[in-house]
């Protein structure tokens, strides 16, 4: 017994044939004599009725799952998300960083968003794939926590700044506002690591200008010490940056495509992309467990940016000065400690099977492996009694 049946997005006809227990309940009841013969209630609400269900389900599942994927290009706005908030639209979001993150800051209220809008809008039109068409979609909205201005010179400055992402119905049983909030969780620390990016090359390029380069004396000695630091701390934040593109961008998406190939129905769909964001929060430090080196990574930001300040707020000629040297030296000490923090915790956690790559990313050389074991062998020697 075939029954035809048309999916509602009319591509295609389905034939659906009744499961071989029914087919064999229809014969045997034909068969059945006068006498009559009672089959098994059971039996017969699952011949008849259930299995009939659960042919229409997986044809439903099917659909459903044909219109998110091929109709609806779930992918393709997936990939838009994956461009824009987690940064790997290249030099549209390297136009937006400029703006924001300009030397000096221009005299623009940040905290609108229509500024913030028309910077973004500006950025994609200026790169060379200006005909996104998903990038419309983009907006900001402010989320003020006081009514004061915030510091635009802080780390978290403009932590205020939520790119929302506009998913039409039913894209939006995907793609939730609790996704769009988690998108931006990511999207702020990404934006952070882009700031001291930013800031370290506006160092790089102080350090090239031609009055520094004819210091001469103690206050050249200074600068070379100076550079030595932003070298250190450039290299951190490459490191970093190296380590969440291929884990965030790049493994993270390659999964959550084989978990959508995967998915057979509209669940499995939304369980595929909730835990794609998991995955990917957590690779970016945003879970509870990861909280201390999150908090470690944002002090060892606040240092960079307190160390240009101190680069662009000081006189060339007092470079060599006692009191310039003291809060260098100040911010170097406490860098260096933070960063050999950074180390323990991360060796910690490696042994537990997290983190491993950033790990072996982060002491490729055996630096911070020596200098930890050179730091434990001087607080050895101090603990020994000394000598009468």
């Amino acid at each position: 017994t075939t029954f035809e049946s048309t999916d509602e997005l009319g591509h295609e006809q389905a034939s659906t044939q009744l499961p071989s227990e029914s087919q064999q309940l229809i014969r045997h009841t034909n068969q059945v004599d006068a006498s009559g013969v009672l089959l098994p209630l059971p039996w017969v609400v699952q011949c008849c009725v259930v299995d009939s269900i659960s042919e229409q389900i997986k044809l439903v599942n099917r659909a459903v799952y044909y219109l998110f994927i091929h109709e609806l290009k779930l992918l393709s706005h997936l990939s838009a998300l994956r461009q824009y908030l987690f940064m790997q639209a290249g030099d549209r979001l390297d136009n937006f960083v400029n703006r924001l993150f300009s030397n000096p800051l221009p005299d623009v209220d940040w905290t609108s968003e229509a500024n913030l809008d028309s910077a973004f809008e500006s950025s994609v039109k200026a790169s060379e794939s200006d005909h996104d068409p998903y990038a419309e979609r983009f907006h900001f909205r402010t989320v003020r926590r006081t009514d004061s201005y915030p510091d635009l010179s802080s780390i978290e400055a403009f932590d205020f700044a939520r790119l929302e992402y506009k998913a039409d119905w039913p894209l939006n049983i995907v793609i939730t506002s609790d996704c769009i909030s988690k998108y931006n969780t990511v999207f702020s620390v990404l934006l952070k690591i882009r700031r001291v990016s930013h800031a370290l090359t506006d160092m790089w390029s102080f350090f090239k200008h031609p009055t520094i380069r004819k210091l001469r004396g103690e206050a050249d000695r200074h600068v070379r010490h100076m550079q030595l630091l932003r070298q250190e701390m450039h290299h951190f934040v490459t490191i970093l940056q190296g380590y969440l593109v291929t884990q965030v961008l790049d493994i993270s998406w390659s999964q959550l495509k084989l978990d959508l190939e995967n998915a057979k129905d509209l669940v499995s769909i939304q369980k595929a992309h909730a835990v794609y964001l998991e995955r990917c929060m957590a690779r970016c430090f945003l879970t509870p467990k990861a909280a201390p080196v999150m908090e470690n990574i944002k002090q060892m930001f606040v240092l960079i940016l307190k160390f240009r300040s101190h680069i662009y707020q000081s006189d060339v000629n007092d470079f060599a000065s006692a009191k310039s040297q003291r809060s260098f030296n100040g911010i170097r000490d406490a860098y260096r400690r933070y960063n050999r923090f950074l180390y323990k915790i991360l060796t910690k956690l490696a042994e537990r099977g997290h983190y491993e790559d950033l790990l072996l990313r982060l002491n490729f050389n055996d630096f911070h492996a020596a200098d930890l074991a050179a730091e434990q062998a001087k607080d050895r020697a101090k603990s020994l009694p000394k000598p009468r």
